[in-house]
């Protein structure tokens, strides 16, 4: 009986044993977005996502593609493509460096280059909470549509991300970003919001709902509104 016993209880410990970090993942969304703001639009949405961490470093790229119809053209599009490479060798203070790309029919945008260098610092990064502050310069160029003028500038960059896993189904995120041009500092400058809540289905199959705000204090045009908001909801696959 002592023996049996034993063996349960190895069992029991084994199956209670936390999985390995296989230190990396990779993730599939596609969906509808509702668009306010400078159009209203229905689109379809898109994206990956491939995140890499081990042995100190951390790397993430995410493309993120918006395709559809809108009430005053016929076709509507935007998307970005971001990067972020992290040194994490410290536990709380963390060099990164940032490079995207991005493009957007809704705010006249065609192409609009960023990269940059700062420093983040990790409040907590246990498996169910992680809160990061981070701090950096970007340097930016913005290619404007029908024959806007291009622009090019430095600027300062302040973001907080939260993500918290509150079930073994559910978690919730937020991200927010300010950044502002160094030359016109109170005058010109964007925040961006970004809030999510994700349910899992069936894994490796969830379904998210998220938010998106993005404020500019200088559009490209003077008919632009400062304002634009998407209402995202996908089914993602996480590998």
């Amino acid at each position: 009986m002592i023996s049996g016993s034993a063996i349960v209880h190895a069992q029991v410990n084994e199956e209670n044993k936390p999985k390995p970090n296989k230190g990396w993942s990779l993730a599939i969304k596609g969906g509808i977005t509702l668009n306010a703001g400078n159009t209203e639009s229905q689109l379809i949405n898109g994206s990956l996502e491939f995140n890499l961490d081990k042995k100190g470093i951390e790397f993430l790229t995410n493309f993120e593609a918006f395709y559809g119809s809108g009430s005053k053209e016929q076709t509507m599009n935007k998307g970005k493509w971001f990067n972020k490479f992290v040194n994490k060798t410290e536990k709380r203070f963390q060099l990164f460096s940032i490079f995207s790309l991005e493009y957007d029919k809704f705010a006249k945008i065609a192409l609009r280059g960023s990269g940059g260098v700062g420093m983040q610092y990790s409040i907590s990064d246990t498996p169910k909470t992680k809160i990061k502050l981070a701090a950096g310069v970007n340097g930016e160029f913005t290619n404007g549509l029908q024959e806007l003028e291009n622009t090019k500038s430095m600027r300062l960059i302040l973001n907080y991300t939260l993500e918290k896993t509150f079930s073994e189904t559910a978690k919730y995120a937020i991200d927010i970003l300010y950044t502002s041009n160094f030359g016109h500092f109170f005058s010109e400058y964007r925040v961006e919001t970004k809030g999510s809540l994700s349910v899992v289905v069936k894994k490796p199959l969830s379904l998210k709902i998220e938010m998106q705000e993005r404020y500019t204090n200088r559009p490209l045009e003077k008919i632009l509104k400062k304002n634009d908001f998407l209402l995202v909801t996908a089914l993602e696959v996480s590998l």
